[in-house]
Order: C-alpha cells, then sequence, then structure tokens
C-alpha cells in the first residue's frame, strides 16, 4: 500500500467530529502535534483534536494569523503587521510602516473602525474561499530573501541566529 496522509485516509471518517461533536483542526500523532497532511508510514497512535484541545485552539488561532497575514499584506502591501503578544481574550497585533522612526521604534499606523471592518470582511472571504495551507522547505537565504522581501526583518535576524539551514515554510 502507498503511503498516505492523514486527511486522505483517515480523515473522512472523522471530520464530522473528533469526538467531541467539534472539526478536526489537526492530529496528535504519538502525542506530537501534526498537520492533517502528515504522512503516516508505521502504525502510529493517532488522536484527531478540534478547537475544544490546547493544541488544537492554537492551530486554529494560528491559521487566523496567516489569514489576516496575507489579508493585510494584500491590502496595504507596503505596511507590516506584527503580532505582538498574547493577552487573555485574543492576540495584541499593530500595522507598522516598514521602516522605524529615529528612536529605533516601530513607527505604528492608526486604523479607523472602518479599516478594521473591511479586514474583517476580507478576512471572512478569504476563509470562505477555503485555500487550503501549504508549507514548503525553503533554504535559509530564501528564507531571508522572501522575509526581507516583506519588511519582517525581526524573523530574518530570528532564522539567521538559530543554527538551521532549512525551514518549512
Amino acid at each position: 500500500s502507498s503511503l498516505k496522509n492523514l486527511s486522505e485516509k483517515i480523515c473522512p471518517a472523522v471530520n464530522a467530529g473528533c469526538g467531541c461533536g467539534m472539526p478536526v483542526l489537526a492530529a496528535l500523532v504519538d502525542r506530537k502535534l501534526v498537520s492533517l497532511d502528515y504522512k503516516v508510514i508505521n502504525p502510529r497512535n493517532v488522536e484527531f483534536i478540534g478547537y475544544d484541545h490546547p493544541e488544537g485552539r492554537r492551530t486554529y488561532i494560528r491559521s487566523l494569523c496567516f489569514v489576516l497575514q496575507n489579508v493585510v499584506r494584500e491590502m496595504y502591501p507596503d505596511k507590516v503587521l506584527a503580532v505582538d503578544y498574547s493577552l487573555p481574550s485574543g492576540l495584541y497585533c499593530e500595522i507598522q510602516e516598514p521602516h522605524a522612526m529615529e528612536d529605533g521604534r516601530p513607527c505604528r499606523c492608526f486604523l479607523t473602525d472602518e479599516t478594521i471592518e473591511a479586514i474583517e470582511t476580507r478576512m471572512f472571504q478569504v476563509i470562505h474561499e477555503d485555500i487550503p495551507f501549504g508549507k514548503t522547505m525553503m533554504s535559509l537565504e530564501e528564507c531571508c530573501r522572501i522575509f526581507e522581501r516583506q519588511h519582517q526583518v525581526e524573523k530574518v535576524h530570528l532564522l539567521k541566529t538559530t543554527g538551521r539551514f532549512n525551514y518549512n515554510v
């Protein structure tokens, strides 16, 4: 039998829910979080998780961050989205200019209620389009070029200091 990924082989049988009535968002394979395109090679202990699981919730939030990042990049290509830190009920995000102020602090863009509503509307449209997420293995140099083009200098610095040469992006 050929290698199959979780979403092709197993997920359709459980996609109505993960035992809790919630959609499957990810899986734990031998207690390690994996995406639903994980290749099953040998017998494994698989647990499908939804939003009610802490890892499922983190997966959901991270997915929304990807959608938000893409919408901001689409609507404001000359700006940078910074997801700074977690709050009890969400994440603190800023849209910034790609250049810092004279004192080195980020130059923040202040949004109107109408701008926030436009971003939210576009996010709902993107989610409705149901575009799958994908990842690609890239070299450090390729990653740095992409993130430099997107004015994500902190991410470039982080990648250069980890000591790795390849990344899943």
